[in-house]
């Protein structure tokens, strides 16, 4: 998913493989692609809110290609690109500026056969950011919500 800023497209990778970041692409006289931040794991969800950009890492096995697909359903090891057990949202204002606001650890169930740890961000009526952890322990399944640390202009 990306976001329109004034200096560029801002997104995050999606590698089970290799060091994720929150990048900037930039057009200047050429497109130029700028790591903001290191994250700890792939990003598949994001969402914003009041200027402010949100990205849930995501807690997930690696490929199966060449591996017995029985034991990759009940695998419970990450890919390579996965750094911890923690899906984290990591919070992006208008100056580029990051911040880890939030953290689930991944419940023991196995990645394939039951679900990846990811925080999702549902549409929400009222002010803040709606989080649907999903596959963590203790939060698994619970709406909540944050109210945003920064609202931009």
């Amino acid at each position: 998913q990306g976001f329109a800023m004034d200096n560029g497209l801002l997104y995050a990778t999606d590698s089970v493989t290799e060091q994720n970041y929150i990048c900037m692409l930039e057009k200047t006289d050429a497109w130029r692609q700028s790591k903001i931040a290191p994250i700890n794991g792939s990003c598949i969800y994001a969402a914003e809110r009041g200027g402010v950009i949100y990205f849930s890492t995501t807690v997930e096995s690696p490929e199966t290609e060449g591996q017995n697909r029985l034991a990759a359903l009940l695998s419970r090891k990450r890919g390579s690109g996965i750094l911890s057990d923690d899906a984290e949202i990591i919070e992006v204002n208008n100056k580029l500026e990051t911040k880890k606001i939030a953290s689930f650890k991944k419940d023991r169930l196995p990645y394939k056969l039951f679900q990846y740890g990811a925080v999702t961000f549902p549409p929400a009526e009222r002010g803040g950011l709606a989080l649907y952890p999903v596959a963590v322990k203790k939060y698994d399944g619970r709406l909540g919500f944050l109210e945003p640390s920064e609202e931009q202009p």
